[in-house]
């Protein structure tokens, strides 16, 4: 019986450079705009992720729930094709998202670095 791992096998003779995730993404955390200002929240024309968007449209989301408008917004949205993934409370609930967006704090994402598009 070989001592090799399923991994050691699969790799085999091939040359592998191993990257950290923080290598290859850009990993930031998500917000939650003020509840109690109601003008980041009326007429809201920007996607706004929740781990309820994967439970109610699945793991590749194109549409959110819930929106805000850029009075709402700190920064920069995540770009297109970003991945999120839960890191607190579900842990490791993820979806990729096809569109601008923005997550709540509940939520990780991960848009790939420029070198990796």
């Amino acid at each position: 019986m070989s001592t090799l791992s399923y991994l050691d096998k699969l790799l085999d003779g091939v040359e592998v450079e191993w990257l950290t995730a923080s290598e290859i993404f850009n990993i930031k955390n998500g917000y939650t705009p003020s509840k109690a200002k109601k003008e980041f929240w009326e007429d809201g024309n920007i996607p706004w992720f929740r781990l309820e968007d994967i439970r109610t449209n699945g793991r590749e989301l194109n549409d959110s729930i819930l929106y805000v408008n850029q009075a709402g917004v700190k920064g920069n949205l995540f770009p297109k094709d970003s991945i999120f993934m839960s890191t607190t409370a579900t842990i490791g609930e993820f979806a990729l998202v096809k569109i601008p967006h923005l997550t709540n704090q509940q939520i990780t994402n991960f848009s790939l670095k420029n070198e990796f598009e």
